[in-house]
């Protein structure tokens, strides 16, 4: 009788966990769906509504992203998916997560999450990891040559042929044409001191910048290289998403939307448009505070993550000196 008990029991347990394991994947797959049609507030209360002792990796990661896109939750999000990412292995996390740390000018970060010692060997060679890497190392050293090459196949031997294994590469390469213009910005931007880089769109505000600037042979190339990438066909829409992206990274919002150059009027007709065909994009929806607009200047979102008020400058106290106390002296 105790073992057909304990057996209803294990059962009962098994297909309850079972049940709930569906219950996750299917808030996950849910959440994915109503964040690629831009509803990150209900994606959010959809796996909200999980209960806390049934959380998994892919929760917190879903959870995490979505909580990086406002200022006021951005830490959190951040966190959650850095603590989540190694754990689940997944493709657009990592790719999300990197794409966080850039924005958040944490390029050391950003080197970390795709270094060895964090993924270990059995991931180092994988060829979404070195396409990853070969953006880190373009922006150390912004080049025209490299950021071009990014966007290239990578014929790289690679062990890991399986489908899951091409498709995080394929979704990393998807992107790797929105890396490459942001290497590039950001040697335009060091070399020109520029953190409004709109102009890269205007020809004739192009060539008048440039001519005004003493390293203009270095800024020509990155800008040439950089025009080139910038330039596709919209019927490619992995090409117009990576445009799209960079269009609401090239400097501060509010620069553009009080310009009334015929440039600007087409530039904010396009963003509009971009928020209408990729709703679902994490680098469009995310939201900064408004002393970070120019987000990528040398006073930029590295605000945000200053950790120097809680590590003060260290000033010793001065050493003990005994106090001397004179002595009477005799009448």
């Amino acid at each position: 009788m105790m073992n057909r008990y304990y057996l209803h029991f294990a059962i009962a347990a098994i297909l309850f966990l079972f049940s709930s394991c569906d219950q996750q994947r299917a808030a996950i797959d849910d959440a994915k769906e109503l964040v690629e049609a831009g509803d990150f507030e209900l994606a959010l209360d959809h796996i909200s509504r999980i209960d806390s002792s049934h959380t998994t990796p892919a929760i917190e990661a879903m959870r995490g992203a979505i909580l990086s896109l406002e200022p006021a939750t951005m830490i959190d999000g951040m966190f959650l998916m850095n603590r989540s990412v190694d754990l689940i292995d997944d493709a657009p996390l990592r790719y999300h997560l990197f794409l966080f740390y850039l924005d958040a000018s944490l390029l050391y970060k950003a080197k970390e999450l795709v270094s060895g010692e964090r993924i270990g060997p059995e991931r180092f060679f994988r060829k979404d990891m070195l396409r990853l890497r070969s953006a880190v190392k373009c922006f150390e050293y912004p080049n025209s040559d490299a950021a071009l090459k990014m966007v290239e196949e990578l014929n790289v031997a690679d062990e890991s042929t399986d489908k899951m294994s091409e498709k995080m590469y394929r979704y990393t390469q998807n992107g790797a044409r929105f890396l490459a213009l942001r290497c590039l910005a950001d040697g335009i931007r060091s070399l020109s001191k520029s953190d409004n880089l709109y102009w890269l769109l205007d020809e004739n505000q192009r060539q008048a910048t440039i001519q005004t600037l003493p390293n203009r042979v270095l800024v020509e190339r990155l800008v040439s290289a950089f025009v080139e990438l910038v330039s596709v066909d919209k019927a490619n829409r992995v090409d117009f998403r990576n445009r799209c992206d960079m269009l609401f990274r090239l400097g501060p919002k509010d620069v553009i939307e009080s310009s009334t150059g015929e440039i600007s009027i087409q530039l904010q007709t396009e963003m509009r448009e971009c928020k209408k065909e990729f709703p679902g994009s994490f680098t469009i929806r995310r939201v900064w505070p408004i002393s970070l607009d120019g987000i990528d200047d040398e006073q930029g979102a590295s605000l945000l993550f200053n950790e120097k008020p809680f590590y003060p400058d260290y000033e010793p106290r001065p050493e003990y000196e005994p106090i001397v106390i004179d002595e009477p002296q005799g009448h």
